[in-house]
């Protein structure tokens, strides 16, 4: 499964412990380090209570590219480094499998900016 779709911090550990890591590849929508460290310890928790080998949970880092109000993500630039460096240090149950977006419509640049923030990244 990949979790596309907002997830409020206090579910994090219900959704990794009902789907399990077996099933959960990814969440596709973290933008603050609050979810990123809940889902981490859900991930340790996961871990400890399965037998075998210990996972890794995936996870794309959401950016506003487009900078509407409407739409979650952190802010392209130094926002999305200081948050991709933050997890990478405090996080390690979560792997950064790369960025997403979901641009305005018709607004190409969006897209842009988002391979801009992929080579900042």
């Amino acid at each position: 499964w990949h979790f596309i779709g907002p997830l409020q911090s206090n579910k994090a550990a219900k959704l990794v412990t009902v789907v399990g890591l077996d099933k959960l590849a990814c969440i596709e929508t973290i933008s603050t380090i609050k979810l990123a460290a809940k889902l981490n310890r859900a991930v340790d928790s996961w871990n400890e209570e399965s037998s075998g080998e210990a996972k890794k949970l995936g996870i794309y880092i959401q950016v506003n590219t487009s900078g509407e109000e409407t739409k979650s993500g952190v802010t392209p630039g130094a926002e999305v480094c200081d948050l991709v460096k933050q997890i990478s240090e405090e996080c390690p149950s979560l792997s950064i499998d790369g960025l997403m977006t979901i641009g305005a419509p018709g607004d190409d640049s969006c897209f842009d900016t988002m391979a801009e923030c992929r080579d900042e990244v």
